[in-house]
């Protein structure tokens, strides 16, 4: 997990570069170094999680390890988003102020509710199980709160 997460801090910096080759955008030398720290930083938590046997460490009964092989495809899947958030990124920056980022958000939510509905159908040992706790409520409350106050506040 920690393995997909360090990838996908690869985004932003891999946007830039797409975006200065394709684009001729400006590339500074602030933002080049700042790319490579982030890289750099992605490379030491590889490194850190290849070195140090984090499969070893006492787990729930309920989560089982990742074989090598599982890891190679959960990376090589890291990597997908991290073409996917690019894209996205870059088709963002182009964007720019001809459109509402409202737009945008909106684009991204019904393709994540579309593809949400293929799994569920596609999967049927998925279920989508609602809040049962107090806690739970309480979470998804504030959430949506959150979430539409965002909308009303960028619709000012």
């Amino acid at each position: 997990m920690s393995e997909a997460t360090a990838i996908g801090f690869l985004a932003p910096p891999l946007a830039r570069y797409i975006s200065s080759v394709l684009f001729g955008d400006t590339f500074s030398l602030s933002a080049k170094l700042a790319s490579l720290v982030s890289t750099i930083g992605v490379v030491l938590v590889l490194l850190w999680t290849r070195t140090h046997d984090i499969t070893n460490t006492p787990t729930p009964s309920t989560l089982t390890t990742a074989t090598p092989i599982q890891r190679i495809a959960y990376g090589a899947v890291a990597l997908l988003g991290v073409c996917g958030s690019a894209s996205v990124l870059i088709i963002t920056s182009k964007i720019g102020k001809r459109a509402h980022p409202l737009i945008i958000v909106n684009a991204f939510a019904s393709c994540s509710t579309m593809l949400s509905a293929a799994s569920f159908a596609l999967q049927p040992k998925l279920q989508l199980v609602m809040p049962k706790t107090i806690m739970e409520w309480t979470s998804l409350a504030f959430l949506s709160i959150g979430g539409f106050g965002m909308v009303g506040c960028a619709l000012k």
